[in-house]
């Protein structure tokens, strides 16, 4: 029921829009990483797509992480910089990037899902983005492109 995609690409790939199009027509929600660019990216695939939700990253300050990319296309950020993520042969390592703060909004949509499993996927990201802690982006060129916030965990769960 949840689809992340830590991924990204500079051009459209039909099988992928096809099959986030499917997911979405079955439920499920699809989350995928703004880029790490750290430009303004509106045609960052897929998550400049409609039926998905868009991340980009913010820093330790809540401010834009150096390298995220953002666009009117980004529906909300997470955490990014200096994640503790599994890595080859059973191991750890410390991460930044776009690809970082995805799988937490992912995993906010599984957990959502767990407190009220029949919830269809718009309701899950409408609380997802309903939640989200709005932060002030005033001044920044970035303003306005960093999409409802940041992930809250604390709000999401608080009505269950």
């Amino acid at each position: 029921r949840v689809i992340n995609l830590s991924l990204g690409l500079n051009t459209t790939a039909d099988l992928i829009k096809d099959a986030i199009q499917y997911a979405r027509s079955s439920e499920a929600v699809v989350v995928a990483s703004a880029g790490n660019r750290g430009i303004m990216d509106p045609d960052h695939f897929p998550a400049n797509r409609i039926e998905v939700l868009g991340v980009a990253s913010t820093n330790n300050l809540d401010l834009k992480a150096d390298f995220s990319s953002y666009s009117p296309h980004v529906d909300m950020c997470a955490p990014g910089e200096n994640i503790l993520s599994t890595f080859l042969s059973h191991g750890y390592a410390i991460w930044s990037g776009t690809s970082m703060s995805t799988p937490m909004v992912s995993g906010a949509a599984a957990l959502r899902i767990e407190l009220h499993p029949s919830a269809g996927a718009d309701e899950i990201i409408a609380d997802i983005e309903n939640s989200a802690l709005e932060l002030d982006f005033d001044g920044y060129d970035y303003d306005g492109k960093m999409g409802e916030g940041r992930l809250d965990l604390a709000a999401l769960t608080a009505a269950y």
